[in-house]
């Protein structure tokens, strides 16, 4: 500028970051082969100069890095082989080297290509190559990419005649799709003969038809067959001879169905009887559509059918054409197929295009300040697409038209959203799904720390991040370190997690295992793109967890005859959230034990199902994801005597109270409400268990009741018998004594002997004269001893006179008490039948008691 420098601004990575008096400046502190944007401008007398083109250079060069696998276009005996840039460390690429090998064999060797693409030539049809590519720069060659294999292109295989339906004058065939080797088929020959007559033919066949029908045969005659494929390439060999016969009898093939109404996303196709039914009458249709359902129609249907999905259950697509075949069968069997015929269906609004971001050299100096982009070509829907349009940041840039898919903004910089629509005859697709792309990509940012954990285990961890900022270029992969946070070492845990993640994409994690319970870790990420490594993240700390401590402050509260209570002091979870518990009940005296596991955090329970005046022991643990701690400290419980009436009501009441706090649990309550409704479940299980014993304590009731009765009831009519048989007797005993007057009556009276076989009489008759009256017993002996007695002679009788009177008295003496023993001893029967029965006993005779 006609006067000399004076000082030097330079600029890394678009900052000031140097003011000098000299044409050089170095650098220190950059990142290892990372790559910064440089540009420098000069003062002099008049004022600053404009900057100087930006390039970019590593602190540190090496060898370019590994490549990319190259793509191949393969042909005929041709292929086009293609491959991006790889990183190439600070230096300019000078050359690259491709490799083609058949086997183990190489074919193609050139180390001196400068662009990065090559056509390999004299190759052979059909055939399967290997290629490699690595570049060099002035520090040397970097590292062979991965092979990429391709195959050659050669004419297809020849197709399998598989099956044929015949009728009178027809023969429709069908073959299967051969191997087109490389290129698609375009298109089928069949070829037919008569082998009575020689008379052949041929046909060509659409490639998206696998069968045909051949018309205009004569009947009952040999047919060979045989089928050709083509593509680009040419025509592939003929398929084996097939041979058919023409029948009779059958229908013959009739018309494919036709139109009779149809929208964008649906068709109904009709169709007609055959033109030849060979004298029967049809009894049923086959309509079948390619790729589609299956119809089996009677003649008593309707002779058509709308179709709205193909055989996948994919609705139909507008602007696009379904292909109809139908047959008929009569009593001698079915026609041959008819050929397909297509019906398209209504056109539409084309598809939105697909949007990407083309391959660009990031190393070209100003590159950055352009983005190009490219877009696919939709489906049209029934009509030819007229025009695309594209936008950036939701504002209209460009129009294209219909041969265009290719779009370069420039003068940008930064990160920014592009679109894209079609237009056909009948209007605007909607705008494709945005995609961001940058101007002047640089490494990945710094990414954000890790905020959570994805699990954790006592031995593991699962850490989630977010993906760190893209600056323009799609990830290449991370690494991440880890290491204990009271540790320098690392642990084994350097790695690198390999992963592709669009702008858009969903946060990853990555797993670490084999560590310690309870310990604290650092973990630190970074990503990379194919500028290099991006800052490592700010180390963040997690701790794994372990099983929960044991329950503390262990204690029972209430016993009962069956259940007893239990509390506890909630444990250290020791890093995951307590989940359940398990109470071990064990019965001292036999060491059996019942667990029962308790869904939820609460720490109370009831205890059920125990034997009554029976010595336990009550523990409990608790668990969480990592599994199950160790038990508490054993708590010592003895049930009470058994009540089943009172544990029924404590039973009761304790479902009552559950109930009223399930329904004044709220909603969001869901663990308490869990919780009260196992405690519900477990309790009406326990009253359910007493009320049935219960019910059968009282069926054992009943029975002892009954059988009592019955006792009671049998002994009170032995007594009744005893006591008139007692009476019986008596009165029996006094009509055989003799009739005793008074003194002043004896005179003149002849009294008969009263002797020893009397009193003997009296005894083997069964009357217990001692319990009757001893006093009676012992005069009655007294006179019975005195053998001979006369009692004819007044004179000589007045010992027994006196005697007769004595004895009448007693007898009615006797009788007196007779009468009352028998009711006293009725009342002490009574009285001992009410102390052994009880009141529950009189309650349910009732007044059959008393009689």
């Amino acid at each position: 500028g006609g006067s000399p420098p004076l000082q030097y601004e330079v600029n890394v990575d678009n900052e000031v970051t140097a003011m000098v008096n000299v044409s050089w400046f170095t650098f220190t502190d950059l990142n290892a082969a990372g790559m910064h944007l440089f540009s420098a401008r000069v003062r002099n007398a008049v004022g600053w100069g404009p900057s100087s083109e930006p390039v970019w250079l590593a602190a540190d060069p090496t060898e370019p890095s590994k490549a990319y696998t190259p793509q191949a276009e393969p042909w005929s005996t041709y292929a086009n082989i293609r491959w991006r840039e790889p990183n190439y460390n600070g230096l300019p690429i000078t050359a690259y080297q491709l490799q083609v090998m058949q086997g183990s064999t190489v074919v193609y060797d050139n180390d001196a290509i400068s662009l990065r693409s090559m056509k390999v030539e004299s190759l052979q049809q059909n055939s399967t190559y290997n290629a490699r590519v690595r570049a060099q720069n002035e520090l040397g060659w970097g590292v062979w990419s991965d092979f990429a294999t391709f195959a050659t292109l050669g004419v297809p295989d020849a197709p399998v005649v598989l099956s044929h339906n015949a009728s009178l004058t027809s023969l429709l065939v069908a073959w299967s799709v051969p191997n087109g080797n490389g290129a698609k088929v375009l298109e089928y020959q069949l070829r037919w003969k008569m082998q009575e007559t020689g008379a052949a033919g041929v046909v060509d066949v659409d490639a998206s038809l696998t069968q045909y029908t051949i018309q205009g045969l004569e009947p009952r005659q040999v047919y060979e067959i045989t089928v050709a494929a083509a593509n680009s390439i040419g025509m592939g060999p003929l398929s084996e001879t097939y041979l058919a016969v023409t029948a009779e009898g059958i229908p013959a093939t009739p018309e494919p169905p036709v139109l009779r109404s149809r929208g964008q996303y649906w068709i109904e196709a009709e169709w007609y009887p055959p033109t030849d039914v060979a004298g029967s009458a049809i009894e049923e249709y086959q309509v079948k559509m390619l790729d589609g359902p299956l119809l089996n129609v009677t003649v008593s249907q309707p002779n058509y059918y709308n179709f709205t999905s193909t055989s996948d259950g994919e609705g139909l697509f507008a602007g696009t054409f379904y292909y109809y075949s139908l047959r008929a069968r009569n009593n001698k069997g079915w026609s041959a197929w008819s050929l397909y015929r297509g019906i398209v269906t209504l056109p539409s609004v084309p598809d939105s295009p697909l949007v990407s971001k083309t391959p660009q050299q990031y190393a070209t100096a100003g590159s950055f300040r352009r983005i190009e982009i490219q877009w696919t070509k939709p489906r049209s829907n029934g009509a030819d697409i007229s025009a695309y349009e594209v936008y950036m940041d939701g504002v209209l840039t460009t129009s294209a038209d219909p041969n265009t898919f290719q779009y370069t903004v420039t003068g940008v910089r930064e990160m920014h959203m592009f679109q894209a629509r079609a237009q056909n005859a009948i209007g605007w697709s909607e705008l494709s799904s945005p995609v961001w792309f940058a101007a002047d990509p640089e490494v990945p940012g710094q990414p954000s720390s890790a905020s959570t954990s994805a699990m954790v285990r006592r031995d593991s961890l699962v850490i989630a991040f977010d993906p760190p900022p893209l600056n323009g270029l799609p990830l290449e992969g991370y690494e991440y370190r880890a290491q204990e946070a009271s540790s320098s070492r690392r642990r084994n845990m350097l790695g690198m997690l390999t992963a592709t993640a669009p702008l858009n994409s969903e946060s990853t994690s990555v797993t670490f295992s084999g560590l310690s319970p309870l310990t604290s870790y650092s973990f630190a990420l970074r990503g990379k793109n194919v500028l290099g490594w991006g800052n490592w993240s700010e180390p963040v700390s997690f701790q794994t967890s372990d099983f929960p401590s044991a329950p503390i402050n262990v204690i029972s509260t209430s016993v009962g005859s069956g259940n007893a209570s239990l509390e506890w002091g909630a444990p250290s979870a020791n890093g995951n959230p307590i989940t359940r518990y398990e109470v071990l009940v064990t019965e001292v005296n036999t060491g059996s034990t019942q667990g029962n596991v308790l869904l939820s955090s609460a720490t109370s329970t009831f205890v059920y199902n125990l034997k009554a005046e029976t010595d336990y022991t009550l523990a409990v643990r608790a668990a969480n994801a990592d599994g199950w701690g160790n038990f508490s400290t054993p708590v010592p419980v003895k049930t009470l005597q058994m009540d089943i009436l009172q544990e029924i009501e404590d039973a009761r009441r304790r479902i009552g109270r559950i109930n009223r706090l399930i329904s004044e649990t709220p909603e969001s309550s869901e663990e308490v409400k869990q919780t009260l409704e196992q405690q519900l479940e477990e309790a009406s299980r326990y009253l359910d268990y007493l009320e049935e014993e219960q019910q059968a304590a009282d069926d054992q009731a009943r029975v002892s009741q009954i059988t009592l009765y019955i006792g009671l009831s049998a002994g009170l009519l032995v007594l009744l018998i005893v006591g008139a048989a007692v009476v019986a007797i008596i009165k029996k005993k006094r009509k055989q004594l003799p009739h005793m007057k008074r003194r002043d009556d004896y005179d003149g009276v002849e009294l008969r002997r009263v002797d020893t076989t009397d009193v003997s009489r009296l005894e083997d008759e069964g009357s217990d004269l001692s319990f009757i009256n001893p006093v009676l017993a012992k005069k009655l002996q007294e006179a019975s001893g005195k053998k001979g007695v006369d009692v004819t002679r007044p004179e000589k009788s007045s010992a027994l006179s006196k005697l007769g009177i004595s004895v009448q008295k007693e007898k009615n003496d006797m009788e007196r008490q007779i009468e009352t023993l028998s009711n006293k001893a009725i009342e002490a029967r009574r009285a001992q039948m009410l102390k052994v029965a009880g009141d529950s006993e009189r309650n349910l005779l009732g007044g059959d008691f008393d009689q």
